[in-house]
């Protein structure tokens, strides 16, 4: 398999990798499409312009002591609910959001070739989209189906960059550990590639 290959089928470093971007990106959706996520937001923007001791508490902005009157108390009481809401509507989306990228790439690997069309549906998110009925058994099997491929395609490019070993030796070494011919071959023609 290719470098493209292994960095699409290695989805948890993908997703590790890009979190910040995912986060940032579903935040930016969910103020472009979800007007309740917006109004939230404006607020506790508005809130922390209007009173300068939010940012100071909850960003550890200035220094010295704060003391809060009544009314700032209020504010970053209405603050700190708003950032509450907020961040169960983006853990929801960042929920839903695995289970569409989880969908996609079941598909991209073939593990759902026989299930049926993906329904559209809206969960409180304009940017949500929800799973068909998926048979997980296949789902899981198809992708562990990926992961030998993956590990027999290795050791084949391994045996076949071994320095005086016949292609046909190594072909049938491959073969008597179980190796398929598709992988064998491309494999070989891996090889034979790097070699020119």
């Amino acid at each position: 398999m290719s470098a493209e290959h292994d960095g699409y089928y290695n989805l948890a470093q993908r997703i590790d990798n890009d979190f910040g971007e995912i986060d940032g990106d579903t935040c930016s959706d969910l103020r472009n499409k979800n007007s309740e996520y917006t109004q939230m937001w404006r607020e506790a923007i508005g809130l922390q312009e209007r009173y300068p001791v939010i940012p100071q508490i909850t960003e550890g902005v200035g220094d010295g002591a704060v003391s809060l009157s009544a009314e700032e108390r209020g504010a970053l009481f209405r603050y700190l609910m708003l950032k509450h809401d907020m961040e169960n509507i983006e853990r929801k989306a960042i929920y839903f959001r695995g289970h569409k990228d989880n969908y996609y790439f079941l598909k991209k690997i073939g593990a759902l070739e026989n299930t049926a069309s993906k329904p559209q549906e809206v969960v409180g998110l304009d940017i949500v989209e929800t799973l068909p009925w998926i048979d997980y058994r296949e789902a899981f099997t198809k992708v562990e189906e990926c992961a030998i491929a993956k590990r027999d395609m290795e050791i084949a490019q391994k045996m076949f960059a071994k320095q005086g070993a016949s292609r046909e030796k190594v072909a049938q070494q491959l073969r008597d550990l179980g190796v398929s011919d598709d992988i064998i071959d491309a494999a070989r023609k891996q090889h034979e590639d790097k070699r020119q």
